[in-house]
């Protein structure tokens, strides 16, 4: 019986067994043909961000919310191409480490680190990793050594400033409360960032002939204790930023309604929570955002070089005021802060 040939010059079976050559090649171009259909529509693997956080406060989580919103708007969300772990050491700087290396083992495309002393670790703990760090919000990042400059990002680190502009907040210390002489600054002495600004607003304090009574503390239960001290010998008690500062602020404020003395700070969160009687500061909301779409941009694909650190421009700076405090100790707007929209009622 003559053989059919095939194209290649080989003969091709005949009969039944030519009959199952091609049925069995034809079922073989199916399942090759729904592979690769499958393997087209694939949706690929979701790119994964570890968050390192310091600790809960108000303030530090608007952060991360605006993050998440920065990061929408570059098209990563968690329902559809994000894989987000968080993981924070309630401000314990000891276990930061810890916290790190098990965050790190999850081989993340970015890290995200909240607030100087875990970005500070994280830098050095981490040096031998393949992914970049995204830091928010950090007070000065030259200072503490993350970065270089404001035009250039550091050794694949980069992120975003709460940086005060603190001849504007004196400025508008002074406006809202024209009286005052006597400024009470206290702060993390356990935090270098903290430090930084109590050095930053000794200059803009002395222009304006002001007094500066710095109050240090070393832990967040020495808060009340501390500001008792400077009860009487000041006019004005002045919050840190620093995260265990702020998370003291519910003690801070306590002793501070009893001594009938204003609270004030560069962080809106106790005002909006009529602690404190007023910030003027950027949004955090919009600081964290602003290192969302960095992080965006990196999972893109874009190099970290290409992204220096952002910081608040003085029109980023908004004034915070609570009604409920500025009632509570007999105040009154000044005429140039009755058009601020800026009070804040429950």
């Amino acid at each position: 019986m003559a053989q059919a040939m095939r194209v290649d010059g080989m003969p091709r079976p005949g009969g039944c067994v030519g009959r199952l050559y091609r049925i069995s090649r034809a079922a073989a171009l199916i399942v090759l043909w729904t592979l690769c259909a499958v393997a087209s529509n694939a949706q690929p693997a979701p790119k994964k961000i570890v968050i390192a956080g310091w600790g809960p406060h108000s303030s530090l989580d608007e952060a991360v919310a605006g993050l998440l919103r920065g990061l929408e708007s570059e098209g990563f969300t968690s329902r559809k191409n994000l894989a987000i772990e968080q993981a924070n050491v309630n401000f314990d700087r000891a276990i930061i480490p810890q916290m790190l290396a098990r965050l790190s083992s999850l081989n993340p495309d970015v890290m995200v680190t909240i607030a100087t002393p875990v970005s500070q670790t994280a830098l050095k703990a981490l040096r031998e990793r393949r992914f970049p760090i995204v830091f928010t919000p950090v007070g000065d990042p030259i200072a503490v050594g993350l970065v270089p400059s404001w035009s250039s990002p550091g050794d694949n680190i980069t992120g975003t400033s709460n940086l005060p502009d603190w001849d504007a907040v004196v400025a508008f210390f002074a406006t809202l409360l024209p009286d005052a002489k006597r400024f009470a600054f206290i702060y993390d002495t356990g935090d270098e960032s903290s430090s930084i600004d109590l050095a930053a607003i000794d200059a803009p304090m002395t222009r304006r002939g002001l007094a500066l009574i710095k109050v240090g503390m070393d832990a967040p239960s020495e808060a009340p204790q501390r500001v008792q001290s400077i009860v009487g010998r000041a006019d004005v008690l002045i919050m840190s930023a620093s995260g265990r500062v702020q998370g003291a602020a519910p003690a801070i404020a306590a002793v501070a309604t009893r001594a009938r003395l204003p609270l004030v700070g560069t962080v809106p969160g106790p005002v909006k929570q009529h602690l404190a009687l007023a910030a003027y500061s950027a949004s955090y909301d919009k600081v964290g955002e602003k290192a969302g779409i960095m992080v965006g941009k990196l999972l893109k694909g874009m190099p970290l070089k290409e992204l220096p650190p952002w910081r608040p421009s003085p029109a980023d700076l908004q004034p915070t005021i609570s009604a409920e405090q500025l009632a509570a100790l007999g105040l009154r707007l000044p005429p140039t802060l009755e058009q601020c929209n800026c009070l804040v009622k429950r």
